[in-house]
């Protein structure tokens, strides 16, 4: 991953309740964010990848990653499948049920102080 640290953008900061500091928001869409076989690749336990999560008997997703640290709000949302289509899954909230995933990732994306796409 190339990343460039614009505007001191990384690490993510969080904010310390403590001090009267709001917890920020992080956004997590792709098709990636939440699978072991994707971050994992191929010639990981086949020569073309696994197929899905079932195989790995250990591992921890970027979006598994995120919900457990108590220190941000996360949101998340399929947005597209690997294919750029769009994935059909909406977020548990009824808020968004007459958008689709992408038009869905799109708002929420707007209101997060971060957005983490994952995809490739």
């Amino acid at each position: 991953v190339l990343v460039k640290n614009a505007d001191a953008t990384l690490p993510i900061q969080y904010g310390n309740e403590k001090k009267g500091q709001r917890k920020k928001t992080i956004f997590i869409t792709g098709p990636t964010s939440d699978s072991l076989a994707y971050l994992s690749g191929g010639w990981t336990l086949e020569w073309q990848g696994a197929e899905n999560d079932a195989q790995f008997t250990y591992g921890t997703t970027i979006l598994a990653a995120f919900v457990t640290d108590d220190r941000w709000i996360i949101s998340s949302s399929c947005g597209v499948d690997i294919l750029g289509q769009d994935c059909g899954k909406l977020s548990t909230s009824n808020a968004y049920s007459t958008m689709s995933s992408i038009d869905e990732a799109a708002f929420v994306a707007k209101e997060a102080d971060y957005s983490i796409i994952c995809i490739g």
